[in-house]
């Protein structure tokens, strides 16, 4: 049985619509196995102390010309490396064939290529446009 891991907002009450389940049910359907991966779990801030941690290692780097978020998903306290590090987990965990980012700009090159290493043999990136909320015009709800 094909195995599909999806990342998106799952239960998530920052995104309204329920199309990331839909597309679940939808493969599920075809007879495959799925997991949801809520990637937008992951968009709080950060404390202040890991603010100021994190400047530590983000504001040299940028001055050598390393990009912020870059940096900002290596460092495991903060939002973005936490997210990284569940997927990889969920990967690994879960040792799917496919992977569907839905969003793709939620994970790093480096985690997709890392993912690649772990088993994935298809990855597929969809970025969905469209409002926050149903009913919102989409420059509205930015």
């Amino acid at each position: 049985m094909r195995r599909v891991l999806i990342s998106g907002a799952f239960n998530d009450d920052q995104y309204k619509f329920g199309f990331f389940n839909d597309i679940a049910e939808a493969i599920e359907r075809e007879g495959m196995q799925v997991e949801r991966f809520n990637s937008f779990a992951f968009n709080r801030p950060n404390s202040m102390p890991g603010k100021l941690l994190e400047r530590v290692f983000t504001v040299p780097g940028r001055l050598l010309g390393l990009d912020k978020q870059g940096i900002r998903s290596a460092l495991p306290w903060t939002p973005e490396g936490q997210r990284e590090s569940a997927l990889i987990n969920a990967v690994r965990r879960f040792r799917p064939d496919t992977l569907i980012v839905i969003r793709g700009f939620m994970h790093t090159a480096r985690t997709l290529q890392l993912c690649r290493k772990l088993g994935v043999k298809k990855l597929v990136g969809w970025y969905v446009e469209g409002p926050l909320e149903p009913g919102v015009p989409e420059a509205e709800s930015l």
